[in-house]
């Protein structure tokens, strides 16, 4: 996930899923209508070449699959683009908006007097690990507050900016093999 700062004051900080993230999920939910279809006109080929299915039947479920997937694409593309995650961080809260593809919106305020810090979590998913930026409420959950690309470093920097708004602590990445790297810019040899 890529983000865009909307602002960054001296006593604020918010941003929100980048434009170019929401259109890329988009194009992705369009994709999926069409995956469906081409794995049911596979079928019906497979059905057809194997004398099961009459070709008539089956040459009036493909076109009426291809009109099928056609219609849905626009609806899963709005859909995808509909998913937004916005997250402001001030001195006495942190505040969470997520709009799901699918439902309601979601507001989460979290008290900046009811945490103990901020940490980077591990987040391993079906398409590989993210990074995730947490809360740590004092009663020992902790709440996710956004979610990023490691490869980026984006996200550590805004932990890292968060953590100055608010004045919270920043933990290292948590569930790491290897020592936890500074979460600062990282100095080239010269300036070491």
């Amino acid at each position: 996930m890529v983000f865009e700062v909307l602002k960054d004051a001296e006593g604020e900080l918010c941003f929100a899923t980048a434009a170019r993230t929401r259109r890329s999920r988009a194009v992705l939910y369009a994709l999926a209508p069409w995956l469906v279809y081409l794995l049911a006109v596979s079928v019906l080929f497979a059905l057809a070449l194997s004398n099961l299915s009459q070709p008539g039947w089956t040459k009036s479920a493909a076109s009426l699959g291809a009109w099928t997937a056609a219609a849905l694409s626009p609806v899963a593309y709005a859909l995808g683009h509909r998913a937004r995650e916005q997250v402001e961080a001030t001195s006495s809260r942190i505040r969470i908006l997520q709009n799901p593809s699918w439902g309601a919106s979601r507001l989460t305020s979290i008290p900046v007097a009811d945490l103990t810090g901020l940490a980077i979590d591990l987040s391993i998913r079906s398409l590989g690990a993210d990074l995730l930026l947490v809360a740590l409420h004092r009663d020992g959950r902790r709440i996710a507050i956004a979610q990023g690309d490691p490869h980026l470093g984006q996200l550590r920097e805004l932990g890292q900016r968060a953590a100055q708004v608010t004045g919270l602590p920043l933990q290292p990445t948590r569930f790491s093999g290897a020592p936890a790297e500074p979460l600062g810019p990282r100095r080239s040899q010269s300036e070491q």
